[in-house]
C-alpha cells in the first residue's frame, strides 16, 4: 500500500479512478482514518462529484470502525450534492447505521427507498437480527417474498441468524428446509453454523450433534467454535472434549481457540484440564493475537489494542480498568456464568 500511495502522491494529475482506487485500498486494509483523510482532500480539490463506488467504500469503513460521525458526514455530503443513490449505496448506508448502533435510522432509510431489491432486504433483515428484532426480521422476509423477490443464500443466513438470536428453533428448522426444498439453494458452511448455534443456544445439544453428523461436509472451525460455545453455556464437558481435537487440528495455531477451550474447562471446575490446554498452547509457542477495538468518544474514534500503552491517557485508562476488574471480581460469586479468564 505504501508503494501505491507513493505513486498516487507523485502523480501530477489525479483522476477519479485513481482517487477511488487509493481510498478503496485503504478501506480493504482497514486503514480507515487514511481513507477518510483522502476523501476530505478529494472533496476539497475536485469539482467532480464522486459516484456511489467511492461512497460505498467509505461507508464500509464506517461500518468496520462502527464510527457513525464520519458516516453522518458522508450522508450529509450525499444529500448536499444530490448524488444519485443506487441499490448498493443505499444498502451500504443502511448497513453503516445498523452496525453503528442506529437501527432506527437504518429502518427509516429502508422505508424511504422506493425500489427495494434482494440485497437491500438482506441488509435490513441482518440488521434486525443483529439488534434482536427477530419478529421484524421475519416480517421483512415474508414481505420480501410477497414482493416477488427471490431470496438467496445471504437472505437465509440473515433469517437463520434472527432465529438463533431469538431461540426460534422450529422457525429456523422450517427456513433451513425451505431453503433447499423451495428455492434449491444448497446450504453452505455459514448456514450449517447458524443451525448448530441455534440448537446450542436453545440447550438442545443432542440435536446439534445429530445435525453435525448428518452434514455432507466436515465441520469447520466456525461450526466447531459455535458448538464449543454451546457446550460452555450448557456446561457439557464431555461434548467439549469431542470438539477439542478437531478444533485444534484445524486451528492449532490460533491462540484464541486455546483460551476458548480453557474457559469451558474452567467453567466446569476442571482446572487440571484447563492447565493442560494452556500448557499445550505454550508448548507449541502459540500466541493469542492482541484484541483491538474502536471506541467513539466525542467527535473522534480511539483505537485500543490489548496491552498497549501508547495512548496519551494510558495510565488513567488502566487505573479505571483496575477498579472495574476489582468490582467484577467482587461480584464474581454472584455470576452464574462462572469464572472469568482475564
Amino acid at each position: 500500500m505504501s508503494e501505491a500511495r507513493r505513486l498516487f502522491d507523485s502523480s501530477p494529475e489525479k483522476n477519479f479512478v485513481m482517487w477511488t482506487a487509493i481510498i478503496s485500498g485503504y478501506v480493504k486494509l482497514q486503514q480507515c482514518d487514511d481513507a477518510f483523510v483522502l476523501f476530505r482532500e478529494y472533496a476539497a480539490q475536485e469539482a467532480t462529484v464522486p459516484d456511489s463506488v467511492i461512497l460505498v467504500s467509505l461507508l464500509g469503513a464506517c461500518s468496520i470502525q462502527t464510527s457513525v460521525n464520519p458516516g453522518k458526514q458522508i450522508h450529509a455530503y450525499i444529500l448536499r450534492t444530490g448524488i444519485t443513490m443506487n441499490e448498493k449505496a443505499n444498502s451500504a448506508l443502511i448497513d453503516m447505521y445498523s452496525k453503528c448502533g442506529f437501527i432506527l435510522y437504518a429502518q427509516r432509510l429502508f422505508r424511504r427507498v422506493s425500489t427495494r431489491d434482494t440485497i437491500i432486504y438482506n441488509v435490513m433483515i441482518a440488521a434486525c437480527a443483529h439488534h434482536g428484532y427477530e419478529d421484524e426480521a421475519i416480517h421483512l422476509f415474508e414481505e420480501m417474498i410477497g414482493q416477488g423477490l427471490r431470496p438467496d443464500g445471504v437472505t437465509f443466513i440473515a433469517i437463520l441468524s434472527a432465529c438463533r438470536h431469538g431461540g426460534l428453533v422450529e422457525a429456523g428448522e422450517n427456513y433451513f428446509l425451505s431453503m433447499t426444498k423451495d428455492y434449491a439453494i444448497p446450504p453452505e458452511i455459514d448456514h450449517y453454523a447458524c443451525m448448530v448455534d441455534l440448537y446450542g443456544r436453545s440447550n438442545q445439544l443432542e440435536k446439534a450433534v445429530a445435525f453435525m453428523e448428518k452434514m455432507p461436509v466436515e465441520p469447520d472451525s466456525i461450526i466447531l467454535s459455535a458448538f464449543l460455545n454451546a457446550c460452555r453455556a450448557n456446561r457439557n464437558l464431555e461434548l467439549a472434549r469431542m470438539a477439542e481435537n478437531k478444533l485444534l487440528e484445524l486451528e492449532g495455531d490460533n491462540g484464541g481457540r486455546y483460551f476458548q477451550l480453557a474457559s469451558v474447562y474452567a467453567l466446569g471446575g476442571k482446572w487440571d484440564e484447563m492447565g493442560r490446554v494452556m500448557r499445550t498452547m505454550r508448548g507449541k509457542e502459540v500466541k493469542k493475537l492482541a484484541g483491538c477495538s474502536w471506541v467513539l468518544v466525542g467527535c473522534g474514534v480511539h483505537i485500543f489494542t490489548s496491552g498497549a500503552r501508547s495512548h496519551p491517557e494510558a495510565e488513567a485508562i488502566y487505573c479505571t480498568l483496575e477498579l472495574l476488574i476489582d468490582e467484577l471480581y467482587g461480584k464474581a460469586s454472584l455470576d452464574e456464568n462462572g469464572p472469568l479468564l482475564i
